[in-house]
């Protein structure tokens, strides 16, 4: 098929599969955080020749001290930046060992604060629930609602007591293939859609394939007529990204 009618099918199985998701609230055991997503700066017009290869020094870079690269920091690199956005994945994870992630909420905003984190908290994870983050200044405030329980990931990826958030990293794991291998590319105005798209994926992740058709079918015929993508090629289009206010009120709403 054409390259318009595949935009407009993945479109419209995203819409449905954000427009039929389960936003009531967490609960029990909760894994958040955020991870970047979104304008990622490019190397440049011109390529660097290769070098000769020094052997010693090549040994020592690799295992000496570690060195970050250098990012290009060109003015059309800084006008990219504005397209980055945070996922957050509020994931509730089951008790029962090896089993995993049960339920994925996953929003776009603008950045990792509290003044945003906080009201999402307060809308998608229901109060004395036990939740596990990283030590990001966002989730200060998180002791006096939940069990809050922390993990440096300076020192380390899980604590003694099994204190971590390995679940949301998962998600993301899931969210950076997807880039990187699928899409290539993220737009700003459909990061939402992806995000729930990858967390349907973490979610169906145990089902066979015919359960995950069913699970599609249901969200397809649950929503009805697609709202963003008829007549996408004629100039009917969302007319701007889904906010994280937005999300908030859709929760309130369906509640």
């Amino acid at each position: 098929c054409q390259i318009k009618t595949a935009t407009v099918m993945i479109g419209k199985l995203r819409e449905a599969i954000y427009r039929a998701r389960d936003l009531s609230a967490v609960e029990d055991l909760v894994h958040i955080d955020g991870g970047y997503f979104g304008g990622r700066p490019r190397s440049g017009r011109v390529r660097s020749k290769p070098k000769a290869v020094d052997v010693a020094k090549l040994a020592e870079d690799k295992f000496g001290p570690e060195k970050k690269k250098k990012r290009v920091t060109t003015p059309a690199n800084w006008d990219r930046r504005k397209n980055r956005r945070v996922f957050l994945a509020i994931r509730q994870v089951s008790r029962i060992r090896n089993e995993g992630g049960i339920r994925t909420i996953t929003v776009v905003c603008p950045a990792e604060v509290d003044a945003v984190v906080v009201p999402l908290a307060l809308t998608f994870i229901k109060p004395a629930t036990e939740v596990m983050s990283d030590e990001a200044p966002a989730y200060n405030q998180f002791s006096a609602r939940y069990l809050h329980k922390t993990v440096n990931h300076q020192e380390e990826y899980s604590t003694p007591d099994g204190v971590n958030e390995n679940q949301a990293e998962s998600y993301f794991s899931r969210v950076r293939r997807n880039i990187l291998g699928v899409t290539h590319r993220t737009v700003v105005k459909y990061m939402a859609d992806l995000a729930a798209e990858m967390a349907w994926r973490e979610d169906v992740r145990k089902l066979t394939e015919g359960e995950k058709l069913d699970e599609l079918l249901r969200a397809i015929f649950s929503v009805g007529y697609s709202r963003w993508w008829r007549g996408y090629f004629q100039g009917h289009k969302r007319p701007g990204e889904i906010t994280w206010e937005d999300e908030i009120r859709r929760a309130q709403h369906a509640a």
